[in-house]
């Protein structure tokens, strides 16, 4: 078969509507597999991000634990010192500084906020500052702030740069103090503060920063601690302007002040921000206070992210869109064959139509052509059975004409009582035999005349089955005598039946010339029974003792043109006619059973079809 053409399936109407429909279907498969795996991608970086930032919390919070034990621990230390010997105030605190690595300066001020004693410490050593550069530091924020902590409370205040008159101490120091308020005190009424240098906690917190990301730490007022740029880093003290976060990270930071925490916010850069506010002391007073850690990834970490969603999503959507475009065009393909395939099949269907109404008529033909050779049979066996009679008859006249004939010759003067004696006996005989040849004939004419009224009726009407079986066979007798064969008819009481008489006959015709022509070879002893029992049901079997029918046959012994006589002429339509005759205008149903001692079919019909009939109408 022609194989439909490529152009030809792309010329279909409905391919640019399927191919925007499996555009976008993959466009919606792209975005969904991309959305899906950037999420993905995005808690990697998320879960990244919330460690670094616990890990941070966790190093400022326990730093911030460590300074505010460490200021009480020390200022109970420094009490117990000065009260167990005679060492100064300056002594003790240059002692208890120089074991402690992250103390800066250790001062000790009065209620009014004068500094009375101060120790300096750094990598070098420490350094007691002279009374005369000891200043007023009653202005300071976090003075005023440890005098309202209640006695002995620890205050911490925010961590700054650290300032020496008024100028930020180089190299910078990242500083937050501790302060104690105390009322007796070996010193008297003031206040204890201690500089702890947080440098090595900045330095610390550089380290938790990964590939992934890095933590960047911001005041409460926006300015940063730790930046991503060190050039940013306390740039509000140093007097730069629009460096804070506050300021680079407007958005996020507003965000991050109203509900305490952000994860995964991205600037238009692409830099991922994740952002945690801190409030150590728990005031209430952000600005001053709190601590914002930032966990950082820069952009090149979601462009990363972002392509290593889309190259896989990209590459899903392109793999859908094509499936689904050669299941389209494979479908499309398979239904326009089918079409082609169904436009052919119809033409052949039309041809095949053709046919088989040519063969209905063709069979039509042969069953009549059927009828009339089982007709053509019956007229021959009548005409053999006249021939008996009729010529009996004729041989009879024409003695009896020969012998009126001699009489007239011995008129009027020779005529003897002996010979007119003789002619009138003569007569008598003559007479008899051709009237009982005449008899003879006109029987026979009976009966034919009966089986042909009979195949002629297509009417339903009452007969005698055991007339129709007698006129039957004694019709079929010159069919008979060749192969010597003998009917016998086992049949106690006749039946009356109301059905088609000529079917009837017409079934039980081809049934026994089926025997004679396929069951004997002509030797003596065959014999054909026809028994016939029942009465509103009527059993008719047809048994011969002849040889029987082969199993090959068997199947298909019903089937139109089935025969094993075919070189002889036969059609093979009798057995099927009987079969068609007897199941649909008969009702009845008919089976056949075969041995080495010969075939017997058995038909079983209904004695009385008119109600039948009238139901099937209705």
């Amino acid at each position: 078969m022609k194989l439909l053409s490529i152009p030809k399936l792309l010329r279909d109407k409905n391919i640019a509507v399927t191919l925007l429909f499996a555009l976008l279907m993959s466009m919606s498969v792209t975005v969904a597999i991309f959305f899906t795996l950037i999420d993905s991608k995005l808690n990697e970086v998320a879960n990244a991000h919330t460690m670094m930032l616990s890990r941070a919390n966790q190093s400022l919070n326990t730093k911030l634990g460590d300074i505010r034990n460490s200021t009480v621990l020390i200022n109970s230390h420094v009490i117990d010192l000065l009260q167990a010997n005679d060492a100064s105030a300056a002594d003790v605190f240059s002692h208890i500084g120089k074991n402690h690595p992250s103390i800066s300066q250790i001062r000790w001020l009065s209620s009014d906020g004068q500094e009375q004693i101060r120790v300096n410490f750094n990598e070098i050593g420490h350094e007691v500052v002279p009374d005369e550069k000891l200043q007023n530091k009653s202005a300071r924020y976090y003075f005023k702030e440890a005098l309202r902590n209640k006695d002995g409370k620890v205050y911490l205040s925010p961590i700054d740069l650290n300032m020496e008159n008024g100028k930020i101490e180089h190299p910078l120091k990242t500083t937050i103090r501790s302060a104690i308020t105390v009322k007796e005190h070996p010193l008297g009424e003031g206040v204890f503060i201690i500089n702890f240098a947080l440098n090595s906690l900045f330095d610390e917190l550089r380290l938790v920063s990964s590939d992934i990301a890095k933590i960047l730490v911001a005041k409460g007022n926006g300015e940063w601690m730790l930046s991503s740029n060190k050039d940013e880093e306390w740039g509000a003290m140093r007097g730069l302007q629009n460096t804070g976060a506050n300021v680079r990270l407007a958005k996020l930071w507003s965000e991050v002040i109203q509900s305490g925490s952000v994860s995964i916010w991205r600037d238009d850069n692409n830099a991922i921000y994740s952002a945690i506010v801190l409030n150590p002391e728990g005031t209430e007073n952000l600005e001053k206070e709190s601590v914002v850690l930032f966990a950082y990834s820069p952009p090149s970490i979601y462009n990363t992210q972002f392509y290593s969603a889309f190259l896989p999503a990209l590459l899903a959507g392109v793999f859908v869109c094509i499936v689904f475009i050669s299941w389209f065009l494979r479908d499309r393909y398979k239904s326009m064959k089918l079409d082609e395939l169904a436009s052919r099949l119809a033409v052949e269907r039309d041809a095949l139509k053709k046919t088989l109404k040519e063969r209905e008529l063709l069979r039509e033909e042969l069953v009549e052509s059927e009828k009339l050779a089982s007709l053509g049979l019956l007229v021959s066996g009548v005409a053999h059975e006249l021939n008996t009679p009729i010529g009996g008859g004729i041989l009879a006249i024409s003695g009896l004409q020969k012998k009126v004939a001699a009489l007239k010759a011995l008129l009027p003067n020779n005529l003897s009582n002996t010979a007119l004696s003789d002619f009138l006996v003569y007569t008598d005989e003559a007479v008899d035999l051709a009237l009982n040849g005449l008899n003879r004939s006109a029987e026979i004419i009976k009966r034919f005349k009966r089986l042909s009224i009979d195949r002629g009726s297509d009417d339903i009407i009452s007969f005698s089955l055991g007339e129709l079986l007698s006129d039957l066979i004694a019709s079929m007798k010159p069919l008979l005598k060749p192969k010597r064969v003998s009917i016998v008819l086992d049949m106690d009481n006749d039946i009356q039946m109301q059905s088609y008489p000529g079917i009837v006959s017409q079934i039980l015709q081809n049934l026994l010339s089926n025997a004679v022509e396929h069951a004997f070879d002509g030797n003596l002893g065959n014999e054909i029974t026809i028994a016939v029992s029942g009465k509103d049901t009527v059993t008719i079997g047809v048994r011969d003792n002849g040889s029987g029918i082969s199993k090959k046959l068997m199947n298909t012994l019903f089937n139109p043109f089935v025969t094993s006589a075919r070189a002889r002429g036969n059609s093979g339509l009798g057995l099927h006619l009987v079969y068609l005759w007897t199941v649909n205008s008969l009702h009845g149903k008919i089976s056949v059973k075969s041995d080495d001692q010969g075939a017997e079919f058995t038909l079983v019909i209904p004695a009385n079809i008119a109600h039948l009939e009238a139901d099937s109408v209705a």
